[in-house]
């Protein structure tokens, strides 16, 4: 649950603040989705956000840094090929190039979404501790039907996607052994390291802001 609290998080903040062609974008227009493509019944545009990968960053603790992505589905069966560029890409009130930058600016750094993806893993100390960060974005490119699940050459749209990274989360090992439990390998003796955090782990890492 928690991996999916960012996601619905950053769909919650893009869908209460984002507006496309001055309509607010709703489920049917921003979802949160298994890879960057869009439902089949989705109109001209798309935003599908989904999950990247996440790494360990600490050998001492189990801290991991998460990765997001925005993949934007532009339609443009109904453009001829040498309009694409201009209305799809440039065009300032509807062009992908713009709507990009867009998304970069409202999920870039944003507490906002930090704070709300906690407060939907409440009930665990697996916090998050540090927000996304935008990291790059792919060129547009051009898609066929296969895209939507449709037969190749009914559909033709211009996919872009957009990755962020570095979202941390502290989490406590379901078997981390702590001190007071752990009296070394049975017939073997004690470990050489006997599993306590550093001081400075505990103050800098675990617990850098003051989280409720």
């Amino acid at each position: 649950m928690a991996y999916a609290s960012l996601l619905f998080a950053t769909k919650k903040f893009l869908i209460e603040n984002l507006t496309y062609a001055n309509r607010p974008l709703n489920e049917g227009l921003c979802d949160v989705m298994v890879d960057g493509r869009p439902p089949t019944n989705a109109g001209e545009i798309f935003v599908a956000i989904h999950a990247g990968g996440f790494r360990g960053l600490s050998t001492e603790i189990l801290e991991c840094s998460h990765s997001l992505n925005v993949t934007l589905t532009f339609r443009c069966a109904k453009t001829g090929f040498d309009r694409v560029g201009m209305k799809n890409i440039v065009d300032q009130s509807l062009g992908m190039g713009d709507f990009a930058q867009l998304i970069v600016e409202y999920i870039h750094l944003n507490y906002q979404i930090l704070h709300d993806a906690n407060e939907r893993i409440v009930k665990t100390k697996n916090r998050w501790v540090e927000p996304l960060r935008f990291a790059n974005s792919s060129p547009p490119r051009y898609v066929d039907g296969n895209w939507f699940h449709a037969k190749e050459g009914q559909e033709e749209a211009l996919v872009q996607t957009i990755a962020f990274s570095e979202a941390k989360r502290v989490q406590f090992a379901a078997f981390q052994p702590y001190p007071e439990d752990f009296d070394g390998i049975e017939g073997g003796g004690a470990l050489e390291h006997d599993f306590r955090l550093p001081e400075h782990l505990i103050k800098d890492v675990l617990f850098p802001y003051d989280l409720p």
